[in-house]
């Protein structure tokens, strides 16, 4: 507990005195510590995180119900792979499988930033895991060549100096994937 008393000193000015009750010390030194901690902010995954899924070779390149494509988001670096196992980066999903269903806006989830820094991410297109591999590394199966050609998102996450972080995505990488059909794959 510590008592303050407060004296005027009839010219305009106060003498302020404080004892310490618990130390019985006199004229102890009072701290105050502000501390600094910019709000989180996320990237957003409709925004910035959509896939193009561009399928072709049948005819009017219709997809059939039965068409499914799984994508994966994961670190692009260790840097980045060590900011999401410390926490200071979060993404609310890894995986995103477009169908007919889906395919005229499929996205990944936002992703969390909780700390400043250039984080790096990557997004591929996974084929079957019985699919052949080409000559060019591209993979085929039933007739689909897949594009497993890994597509790089680079974001740069700021404090504004306002309490807040600001996530920027500095790539200009589009996230298109384009597959093909075939019957001679």
């Amino acid at each position: 507990e510590i008592v303050v008393t407060a004296t005027d000193n009839s010219d305009g000015t106060l003498t302020i005195l404080w004892d310490d009750m618990a130390t019985a010390a006199t004229d102890t030194q009072i701290v105050f510590k502000n501390v600094y901690d910019a709000k989180s902010t996320e990237l957003s995954g409709h925004d910035q995180l959509k896939i193009t899924k561009e399928f072709t070779g049948r005819e009017n390149n219709e997809w059939l119900d039965s068409d499914s494509f799984t994508f994966k988001l994961t670190a692009g670096d260790a840097a980045t792979a060590e900011a999401i196992t410390e926490g200071h980066v979060e993404l609310s999903s890894t995986e995103l499988v477009v169908t007919n269903a889906n395919k005229a806006y499929p996205h990944f989830g936002n992703i969390i930033f909780h700390e400043e820094g250039t984080y790096t991410f990557t997004i591929t297109e996974v084929a079957p895991a019985e699919a052949t591999t080409n000559k060019d590394g591209s993979k085929t199966y039933q007739g689909i060549t897949y594009d497993v050609t890994p597509r790089t998102v680079v974001v740069n996450v700021v404090d504004n100096d306002m309490g807040e972080l600001v996530a920027t995505r500095i790539d200009a990488n589009p996230l298109i994937f384009v597959n093909t059909y075939s019957l001679n794959e």
